[in-house]
């Protein structure tokens, strides 16, 4: 897999899609599958607001995140949101 240094990801929420949480998180994890999946590995994933529960201990898709570090993808939460969190 190659990183594509011109592709930015930008993830707001930790679900794809306004409807059923449940959905929203499959349908996220098919996007990223499929991102994947694709070769190309985004530059970066930028996560921010409920996003940044996909970058955290108990996030249901660390195994993909793993994946794009692996590939050479910089993942990034946003700090503001961190702290808002807690």
């Amino acid at each position: 897999m190659s990183v594509n240094k011109d592709l930015l990801v930008l993830l707001k929420s930790n679900g794809l899609g306004e409807g059923e949480p449940d959905l929203s998180e499959k349908l996220l994890k098919g996007f990223l599958n499929m991102l994947i999946e694709s070769g190309q590995a985004p530059a970066k994933l930028i996560c921010m607001n409920s996003a940044i529960f996909l970058t955290t201990e108990g996030s249901p898709v660390m195994d993909l995140m793993r994946n794009f570090e692996q590939a050479g993808t910089e993942i990034l939460s946003c700090g503001t949101c961190l702290e808002y969190y807690g």
